[in-house]
């Protein structure tokens, strides 16, 4: 005979004794009477000493229900059902269309681009150029199409002050579009700093400086550092991320890895008209980069280079 200890009345717990298996230490759950009606253990809490043994097979089930685990005796791995298939505890991986990705509520804004400029937490829309014409194939799903006529936008204050101190931004970025000449792709204009990319002198350059500026004036950023066109504008699917602290330290990242590419180069100035812009400088024409952008996510924070590399991962 072995006890359990169940949470069960408002009084708190009570213990249930119940038989073992003949000739072993294992509690036999099925003998438990509290189950529910598809004779599964129904409890609210169980307190367990020892070991507890999973249920195991040599191949994955035939059907499951999501969050369902057990132990995979031929690959040695713990498998857990996530709503399609079976996958191996070690392998999975995040998902990109999960709002509050990493779960601390970093993500201040996120964008799939899917034919609108929505952000999925509803509180962030993007204005401009959002209708469906605007839009075509992207890393997932459709992107946003940027042909140097058009772009979007974020102009709310409290989006900036969502942004007060530290910030990352991801993004897919494509282009095949070589030497553009001073075209913005993606900035944003926080409440200490502003940050972003530009295309300019053949690359693509990470620009950054003084941010705290009202709805009607221009950040002043420096660029300081660049991936060249022929890494970056080629025509392929690139994931970009930089990090800015509020005293500007930064870090930029290519395709989940760091990247250096560390420059000493002009100034510009960034969105006059906008908290974020994408391939516009103050709702114009004259420095539209052509581009498309994908799956963009707003943090509030630094996000680090495992957390990068997750989301680069992502699916």
């Amino acid at each position: 005979m072995s006890t359990i200890r169940v949470s069960g009345d408002t009084s708190g717990y009570f213990d249930l004794t119940v038989p073992s298996a003949a000739g072993t230490n294992t509690i036999d759950l099925s003998k438990l009477p509290v189950k529910d009606a598809s004779d599964n253990l129904a409890l609210t809490s169980l307190d367990v000493t020892g070991t507890m043994r999973m249920p195991n097979a040599s191949s994955d089930p035939g059907s499951a229900n999501l969050g369902e685990m057990y132990y995979n005796t031929t690959d040695n791995v713990m498998k857990i059902y996530t709503g399609s298939q079976w996958e191996a505890l070690a392998n999975t991986t995040l998902r990109n269309s999960t709002f509050d990705i990493f779960g601390d509520g970093s993500t201040v804004a996120l964008y799939f681009l899917d034919g609108n400029g929505n952000d999925q937490g509803g509180t962030y829309n993007l204005s401009g150029d959002t209708s469906s014409g605007n839009f075509t194939g992207g890393k997932y799903g459709q992107a946003f199409n940027g042909t140097g006529t058009n772009h979007l936008i974020e102009d709310l204050g409290s989006f900036q002050t969502a942004l007060s101190g530290d910030f990352s931004l991801s993004f897919w970025y494509n282009s095949s579009n070589t030497a553009q000449g001073n075209k913005r792709v993606f900035t944003i204009k926080g409440g200490a700093q502003a940050g972003g990319w530009n295309n300019y002198n053949s690359s693509l350059g990470f620009y950054k400086g003084t941010g705290g500026q009202n709805n009607a004036s221009a950040a002043s950023v420096i660029r300081v550092a660049e991936i060249p066109d022929a890494t970056i504008n080629d025509g392929s699917w690139h994931h970009l991320v930089f990090t800015l602290t509020s005293s500007g330290s930064h870090n930029i990242y290519l395709d989940g890895n760091s990247y250096d590419g560390a420059v000493s180069g002009e100034s510009r100035s960034f969105n006059g008209g906008s908290y974020l812009a994408i391939t516009t400088y103050d709702t114009g024409d004259g420095y539209n980069s052509i581009c498309k952008i994908d799956q963009a996510r707003v943090l509030n924070r630094v996000i680090n280079s495992v957390e990068v590399a997750q989301l680069y991962n992502a699916i």
